[in-house]
């Protein structure tokens, strides 16, 4: 026994998506202005230079999250957003 979905069911969840991925794009592209905001104007509290090169601090062996790896950045002298 087959059963057929009407029409118009099978309409709305793609009205939906079409709706949420028009209104994701419009909000993130406004949102993003390519503009890097310094978390301190001169020096962060209690700033000493760091020894190093800024980069990616993580070993081979540590543990990721989920299943995932994790980057864990050290030695950051302008931290930025």
């Amino acid at each position: 026994m087959t059963t057929t979905v009407p029409a118009q069911l099978n309409q709305k969840p793609m009205f939906r998506r079409s709706c949420l991925l028009l209104l994701m794009f419009f909000c993130g592209s406004s949102v993003y202005s390519g503009e890097v905001v310094r978390l301190w104007p001169d020096k962060p509290p209690g700033y000493q230079t760091p020894p190093g090169m800024e980069g990616d601090k993580s070993k081979p062996n540590d543990r990721g999250v989920e299943g995932k790896a994790v980057v864990r950045i050290g030695n950051v002298s302008q931290p930025a957003v």
